[in-house]
C-alpha cells in the first residue's frame, strides 16, 4: 500500500521514503501529512482517487511502532462507514498491497486535494473526542466535500462509490444498513408514522427529518431523550463535552446531534424519545423494528402514516384535542374564530405523497 507522506510526517515517523511508484492507479493510492489539533499530533490521510479521507487523532509515541496497522484499520474503518461490502472491501485491501509503502506525495494535484482535506479537518475539529483516535462521528461530514471539476461540481463520496463501480463491476459493491422505525407522537387521538431511513446519519439530520414527518417549522426548542427525562449528555457522556449553555443558563444538547449517530444511539437503546416545543411539548416515541442491508443508496421512506400531526403552538396534546372537537361543531360561536386560526397556521392534513416528496427534497440536498 503506497502512502505519499508530506516531508513533515516522514520526519515525525522517522522513514526514509521509498520510491514512488508512478503507474499506480491512484484509486489504490494515499496521501498523509501531519497536523496539530489541541495541541495533539493528528495524522490526516487521503484516497488520491476519490478526495475521502480519515485521520488519527493524538497519535503518541508508543503509536508509532503499530502505524501501520493503524493506518490499514483507518482506511478499513472509512470505507466500511461508506457502506463498502465487506468481501470488496477486503480485496480492495489485498489489492492496496499487504504492507505499507511510506514515499514521498506523489504529485501537486495530491498535495492539494491533501490541503483542502486538511482544511475540512480543521473545521471540524471541534467535533472531535479526547479518548478517540479514529474519530468516526466526524466522518459524515469530512467525506461529505464538493469541489469544481471544470464546468461542473463533484462530491467526494460520489466520487468514491464510483471508483469501487468502476473497479469492481458486477459485484455487490454497497451494502447499506437501513432501519425501520415506528414514531408514535403522544396524542388524544392515533399520529403515528413507520420510516425506513439510513442507519448512518446524524442525530442532526434526524431531528430535520421528524420536523418533516409530523409538519413541523423547527419554529421551537427540541432535545433527544435515550431514557426518559435524561438528556444525551448524561445518557451518552462520551459526547458531554460537546454540550454548552443556552441564553438561559440550560445545558444545550444541540451541538452534540450533529456528531453523534443515529446507529451509536439504536445499538444500545431500541427506544428513545423526540421531544419539541418545550411549551407544548410533543412527546415522539421511537422504536427499532427492523434493521436490513440494501445493496444500493436509498434515501429516507415513509411507509405507512396514520392520524394529522398538531399545528405549532396549539397548546400541547389538550390543546389540539380540543380544536379537533370544536371543529366538528360549525354551530359553535368559536368555530369561525379557530378554523380562521388554523388556516393562518399553514397547516394542512396528512398528505403521503407530499410528505414523501418532501423527503425526497431534503435527501437530495445532502
Amino acid at each position: 500500500m503506497q502512502i505519499g507522506c508530506t516531508q513533515k510526517l516522514l520526519a515525525y515517523l522517522k522513514q526514509e521514503p521509498g520510491a514512488i511508484e508512478d503507474e499506480l492507479d491512484a484509486f489504490y493510492s494515499w496521501s498523509a501529512t501531519l497536523l496539530t489539533i489541541r495541541r495533539r499530533k493528528t495524522i490526516a490521510v487521503v484516497h488520491e482517487a476519490s478526495r475521502c479521507g480519515f485521520v488519527l487523532y493524538g497519535v503518541t509515541a508508543k503509536q508509532l511502532k503499530q502505524m501501520d496497522q493503524l493506518l490499514i484499520e483507518g482506511i478499513r474503518r472509512m470505507l466500511e462507514a461508506e457502506c463498502i461490502a465487506p468481501e470488496v472491501l477486503g480485496e480492495y485491501l489485498q489489492s492496496c498491497g499487504p504492507t505499507v509503502r511510506y514515499t514521498k506525495t506523489r504529485n501537486r494535484s495530491a498535495v492539494a486535494h491533501l490541503n483542502r482535506f486538511v482544511q475540512r479537518v480543521e473545521q471540524l475539529a471541534d467535533g472531535f473526542l479526547n479518548e478517540s483516535l479514529f474519530q468516526p462521528q466526524i466522518l459524515l461530514l469530512l467525506n461529505s466535500d464538493i469541489f469544481s471539476a471544470g464546468k461542473e461540481y463533484a462530491f467526494t463520496r460520489e466520487l468514491l462509490r464510483d471508483g469501487f463501480a468502476a473497479h469492481y463491476p458486477n459485484r455487490t459493491v454497497f451494502l447499506c444498513p437501513m432501519v425501520t422505525l415506528d414514531v408514535r407522537l403522544h396524542l388524544h387521538s392515533p399520529c403515528y408514522r413507520r420510516i425506513r431511513v439510513p442507519l448512518r446519519q446524524s442525530l442532526s439530520d434526524f431531528h430535520g427529518m421528524l420536523q418533516i414527518l409530523f409538519g413541523w417549522k423547527d419554529y421551537h426548542l427540541h432535545s433527544f431523550e435515550l431514557e426518559p427525562d435524561l438528556p444525551l449528555d448524561i445518557t451518552m457522556p462520551e459526547y458531554a463535552s460537546l454540550a454548552c449553555q443556552n441564553d438561559w443558563g440550560m445545558w444545550d444538547t444541540e451541538p452534540m446531534e450533529r456528531w453523534i449517530l443515529l446507529s451509536e444511539v439504536l445499538e444500545h437503546h431500541p427506544r428513545f424519545w423526540y421531544i419539541y416545543d418545550m411549551g407544548d411539548r410533543w412527546e415522539h416515541e421511537i422504536t427499532l423494528v427492523g434493521q436490513e442491508n440494501m445493496t444500493a443508496f436509498s434515501g429516507p421512506q415513509c411507509i405507512l402514516a396514520l392520524g394529522d400531526a398538531p399545528p405549532e403552538d396549539v397548546g400541547g396534546a389538550d390543546g389540539f384535542a380540543e380544536l379537533q372537537e370544536l371543529l366538528q361543531h360549525p354551530e359553535d360561536p368559536e368555530y369561525l374564530a379557530a378554523k380562521q386560526w388554523l388556516e393562518g397556521t399553514g397547516w394542512k392534513p396528512l398528505d403521503m405523497e407530499q410528505l414523501q416528496n418532501t423527503l425526497n427534497w431534503r435527501s437530495n440536498l445532502r
